[in-house]
């Protein structure tokens, strides 16, 4: 499992970007959740 932002958001102006520039910070959280079937 991995948590990742959308590959192809660079073309897509509507997505959130995946460039960090020099001196930004990024941080993100992923939490799962299992439960009992």
């Amino acid at each position: 499992m991995e948590a990742q932002r959308f590959p192809d958001s660079p073309d897509h102006h509507k997505l959130s970007s995946t460039e960090l520039k020099a001196g930004e910070k990024y941080s993100q959280t992923t939490i799962y959740k299992f439960l009992p079937m």
